[in-house]
């Protein structure tokens, strides 16, 4: 019951706070906090200052005239035509408008409670709606800073959108409209309702496309500031005086930012500042700076227009803005027009515009298109290359350019003191004659001899440069490139049979398999004199198994080793030999007479030779 009780649960929100709450956070969704500034709470003070304007700050002012005072031949003449500013009076009630009495909150609530107005804008340029009923609830009980504001342009949707069109019509100092020319799918948008709580507004900024504005106020009041054109937009805007961290919505330009561009540039500035009251309408020439900021809940229509006076740099910033547009444009202005439409083509020739054309364009489309798709075609052909490239270093492991990737480079003295001319001679020699003598299997013994001598003294000479090779190779084990086998196993060869078979044994390290070493092996302790074709097959085979080593750097100590253990196991193996020798020696008579061997049966001689043909052919 304690905790119960002590627990206190914030109240469910509203259906209007609910959906209000969905529009803020799609309008500005990296704002969190909507009253983060105060303008409702701490500073609401500095807020109601700005519902006065001060003498001290009309040096500059607008004039205010009453629509029964001056007709519209005179408001061309004196304001439009010299690009000045000004306030008419009364012009609803002058002119009959229905919604002088027909726009107010309850009213509008009766009749459109349930329509959906704009209210803001995404990130992504999407409109952000919500239904009128929620938002005058919102605008009577809002604490924001700056709160939502209804700027909605969609008067034609449906007939009841369209009754709001019927409350009103256009001033008479305003009726040009050469916008309409080109029908109302085509042309920007120009008109708009207005619904804002106090403090909303608008920012400082210039209308588009160079057109020139006018704006009713019916419900409440709203605090404008004007500038000149050639103002600098940087002043303007109060970029050279606005705070880190600062917002710049309309409440903080009013209230922070124009005091102090007023104490900054007040001397050598023109600012025209005026206050709105109901029932009073605003010229805005095009091309002024205006920013606006909502004193009071307030209801107003707006409209955007080009008028004959205004044409000339409505055309200039149209024909750059609206490419398309101004095409269709120009063609019915010489239709209803021809005279503008003169005076547009002279604008042309005086500027060297050229007009958008379809067919150039589409000729420009193409070719940036053709353009594109060369230097991507260019791009993935320089990717293949590349791929092509690193596989071929890749399946090559031994080439030079990825040696020098994976292990220092020799200097090319090592190259030189290592491999000699002699060696790589004896290494062509050794081959040739391994290769001539698989291939004469049914040669007689005295041939066999002298190949098999040949072949072994070859070898030995191929030997030393494949020793060479080890020496620099075991001096950096760490750099060995990957597919090359480590440990180094030594190869004995010698001459079979041969008194000075020690004489001629050469001991090659190679990276080879335990096979060959036991096939060699067997081969050299054979009591039969092998055939010529089986020593330079076993020969041939081993030598086919070498994985040529590159020489990179010199380690004497380490190839002093593998030489001194090739030296030790070769030496090893003549002792046995001489020791063979002897025993058969000591068997022979005194006469000399040789003790005949016991003769195995003729089948497993035979048999013998089968497997020895059998082994030359396999190797």
């Amino acid at each position: 019951m304690t905790s119960t009780s002590s627990t206190s649960s914030e109240p469910e929100k509203k259906t209007w706070e609910r959906r209000l709450d969905e529009a803020k956070s799609k309008h500005r969704p990296k704002l969190k906090n909507w009253s983060r500034d105060g303008f409702a709470f701490q500073r609401e003070k500095d807020f109601l200052k700005s519902r006065e304007l001060k003498p001290e700050h009309q040096h500059h002012k607008i004039d205010v005239v009453d629509c029964s005072s001056i007709d519209k031949a005179g408001f061309v003449r004196i304001y439009e035509e010299n690009d000045m500013p000004c306030v008419i009076k009364d012009i609803p009630n002058q002119e009959g408008w229905n919604a002088a009495t027909a726009w107010t909150q309850s009213k509008l609530n009766s009749r459109f409670k349930d329509r959906y107005f704009k209210c803001g804008e995404d990130d992504d340029g999407y409109k952000v709606k919500t239904r009128l009923k929620y938002f005058l609830k919102y605008m009577k009980n809002n604490k924001d800073d700056s709160p939502l504001y209804v700027f909605d342009g969609n008067f034609d949707g449906d007939d009841i959108s369209r009754s709001l069109l019927a409350d009103y019509k256009v001033p008479s100092y305003f009726t040009d409209d050469l916008f309409s020319l080109v029908g109302e799918k085509r042309r920007p948008p120009y008109r708009w309702i207005l619904l804002g709580p106090e403090r909303s507004g608008s920012s400082v900024h210039i209308d588009p496309l160079a057109t020139s504005a006018w704006n009713t106020i019916l419900v409440g009041r709203k605090r404008w500031v004007l500038f000149p054109p050639e103002t600098p937009k940087s002043i303007a805007k109060g970029l050279d005086v606005i705070q880190k961290g600062e917002d710049d919505e309309a409440i903080n330009y009013f209230v922070d930012m124009l005091p102090r561009i007023r104490e900054k540039h007040g001397h050598n500035l023109k600012i025209y500042e005026l206050i709105q009251e109901p029932g009073e309408t605003i010229f805005v020439p095009g091309g002024w700076w205006h920013g606006v900021l909502n004193l009071e809940d307030t209801i107003a229509v707006t409209q955007n227009f080009c008028s004959c006076t205004n044409f000339p740099s409505v055309w200039r910033s149209t024909r750059k803005g609206r490419p398309k547009m101004s095409v269709r444009w120009l063609k019915e202005l010489a239709k209803q027009y021809p005279d503008l439409a003169a005076q547009a083509l002279l604008l042309n020739d005086q500027d060297q515009f050229t007009m958008y054309n379809k067919e150039a364009d589409r000729k420009k489309k193409e070719a940036e298109e053709m353009k594109r798709k060369q230097k991507k075609a260019a791009k993935k052909q320089k990717n293949k290359d590349n791929t092509a490239s690193e596989e071929s270093k890749t399946s090559h492991p031994l080439t030079a350019a990825n040696l020098q990737r994976v292990a220092p480079a020799a200097p090319a003295s090592n190259v030189v003191s290592q491999v000699s001319p002699a060696a790589k001679a004896g290494r062509k020699r050794s081959d040739s004659t391994s290769s001539d003598s698989s291939t004469s299997s049914d040669s007689s013994n005295s041939s066999s001899s002298s190949s098999s001598s040949s072949s072994t003294d070859s070898s030995g000479s191929s030997g030393d440069s494949y020793i060479g090779r080890i020496r620099s190779y075991t001096s950096n084990k760490a750099a060995y490139p990957a597919g090359v086998n480590t440990p180094l196993v030594p190869v004995v060869f010698t001459r079979p049979g041969s008194s000075s078979s020690a004489n001629h044994t050469s001991a090659k390290h190679f990276s080879t398999s335990s096979s060959s070493n036991s096939s060699s092996q067997k081969s050299s302790h054979s009591g039969q004199m092998p055939q010529r074709q089986e020593s330079s097959s076993s020969l041939s085979s081993v030598l086919g198994k070498v994985r040529i080593v590159p020489i990179t750097t010199e380690d004497e100590n380490v190839a002093s080793v593998v030489e001194s253990s090739a030296s030790k196991k070769s030496d090893h193996k003549s002792d046995k030999k001489k020791k063979k020798r002897s025993l058969i020696e000591a068997a022979e008579g005194p006469t000399g007479t040789k003790v005949a061997p016991a003769e195995e049966p003729s089948s497993k001689s035979e048999e013998s030779s089968k497997k020895k043909k059998k082994k030359c052919t396999m190797s």
